[in-house]
């Protein structure tokens, strides 16, 4: 299977696909570097990967690969995909290997749109299998960036064509609201922006603007500082959230594959993806694994836990190409591979298998009552009592409750927790989450989502929110002075 757990900078913000390759290539396989261009004129480089059993008399599927940001294009491996019938198409978006232009996120008039020359070059390919003349039986694959591509892709198709010519997708550990995963609530990843700019290659100057802004206030640009740059609408508009917010939603099955210890793209953002973009007769048909990988840094304030693995798929790329051949063979891939909606690794990489994660109990923290005090920046994390175990947790949880800050921008970050007393309990699945709030005498209600989370608590074991005045991830967005008051608060814990 292919790796997305990382350790060491350069691999981490760039993880996607790892090992492509595997088998023995077929002789009379073939291997050929080309050129597309798009519509406003950049030149795009791909290598396409012909299987020898391809031609005219016995057309195959293509897939379309594309990599993690910073990298480039794979110009070798395949071989099982090849020998299992598959043609591939690997290329370097724009900015990125040898392909033209500036590196724009994702924007789907730009990389969109590049997408769109590949796939009408596909199409001329008489070896390639077509649904109709121009319309390939097309999937796709890649992670992170190389996931980015096939939303935004699907999506531009379907907005501007009126349905996407992609027949299946497959993206892993990629974003459903780039804002959202850059700057949760406004408060910037600091160390994953820092590290995602340090590896940039050629860019918009937006991203130039952004970063300096982000380090300078500790906040996600926002344009509210005069003269500054607006990245969360840029990028907002660079995410499937802006077609689903917009009445675009794709029809097609998808394999999603989400990172649970991601804390860059976490396990939200795939919900999100598999809720908001995909119809329902979509989801009926598409599959989504959760797994102790993806872009990956130590949560160590507060202390998480950071398990790694899948233990709900043994072969990752022999799933895919199981997943590929039952939708383009016109079935149902989830019926066909015999599997639930939902399979989450745990923290003790144990596979949770359930076709829901929408069943919520309620919990008021204690021993305070229903009362949440974070005093900013000072002070260790706190863990609140939420329930005893044994219990079995597979979602995404909500806090609500009514909000009373002082301080200009108070900020404080929370997290589900395990552990068998407060003392030792620990963040589950190396996620947290911030609330912020402006100064704000009078309580107003909040409903914002926790990190999401799969686990099965023992007995002998309890449930805990954590809360922290600082987090590991946002460093350096603390602010002080400040405190937040949480009252009436509620955990809504999504059980199986």
């Amino acid at each position: 299977m292919r790796k997305h757990r990382v350790a060491a900078f350069l691999v981490c913000v760039s993880t996607a696909v790892g090992l492509l390759a595997g088998g023995a290539a077929h002789a009379d396989n073939t291997i050929t570097d080309g050129t597309v261009t798009s519509a406003d004129g950049t030149v795009i480089y791909y290598t396409l990967f012909r299987p020898a059993s391809a031609d005219a008399t016995h057309q195959v599927p293509m897939i379309l690969h594309s990599h993690g940001w910073g990298q480039s294009r794979s110009t070798s491996g395949f071989n099982d995909w090849l020998n299992d019938g598959f043609g591939v198409l690997s290329f370097d978006q724009r900015g990125h290997g040898e392909s033209q232009s500036i590196a724009t996120v994702e924007d789907p008039d730009k990389e969109g749109q590049d997408v769109r020359a590949l796939i009408d070059f596909v199409a001329t390919l008489d070896w390639v299998k077509l649904d109709a003349p121009g319309d390939p039986v097309l999937g796709a694959i890649g992670g992170s960036y190389g996931g980015g591509y096939q939303t935004i892709g699907a999506l531009k198709d379907l907005r501007d064509r009126g349905a996407t010519r992609f027949n299946a997708l497959a993206p892993e550990i990629t974003w459903f609201d780039l804002p959202e995963s850059l700057g949760p609530q406004g408060v910037p990843r600091t160390l994953w922006t820092t590290l995602l700019y340090g590896v940039a290659p050629p860019h918009a100057d937006y991203i130039d603007q952004g970063e300096a802004v982000g380090l300078a206030t500790g906040d996600f640009p926002d344009g509210t500082v005069p003269g500054t740059v607006n990245l969360k609408d840029i990028f907002y508009r660079h995410s499937p959230r802006w077609f689903a917010d917009n009445g675009y939603n794709l029809d097609i099955p998808v394999l999603f594959g989400q990172g649970i210890t991601d804390n860059l793209f976490n396990l939200n953002q795939g919900v999100h993806n598999w809720s908001d973009v995909l119809t329902a007769n979509a989801r009926s048909k598409s599959i989504f694994v959760g797994y102790n990988q993806g872009h990956v840094l130590p949560e160590a304030f507060p202390l998480g836990t950071n398990p790694s693995g899948n233990p709900c798929i043994d072969d990752w790329d022999a799933y895919e190409r199981s997943f590929f051949h039952a939708a383009f063979a016109g079935l149902n891939p989830r019926t066909k591979l015999d599997a639930a909606a939902f399979n989450l690794a745990t923290s003790s990489n144990d596979c949770i298998r359930t076709d829901d994660i929408s069943t919520y109990e309620s919990f008021s923290p204690a021993p305070l009552g229903s009362t949440i005090v974070v005093s900013a920046p000072a002070g260790p994390p706190v863990a609140y009592s939420l329930a005893a175990g044994p219990i079995q947790i597979a979602g995404v949880p909500h806090l609500r409750g009514s909000l009373t800050a002082a301080g200009v921008d108070a900020r404080a970050f929370f997290a589900l927790a395990v552990g068998m007393t407060p003392a030792d309990a620990r963040v589950i699945q190396n996620n947290v989450m911030p609330i912020r709030s402006l100064l704000q005498s009078v309580a107003q209600p909040f409903d914002i989502e926790l990190p999401g989370v799969a686990v099965d608590i023992p007995a002998g074991s309890n449930l805990y929110l954590m809360v922290a005045s600082t987090a590991t991830a946002f460093a350096g967005t603390t602010r002080a002075p400040g405190a937040i008051v949480i009252s009436d608060a509620v955990v809504d814990v999504p059980v199986q």
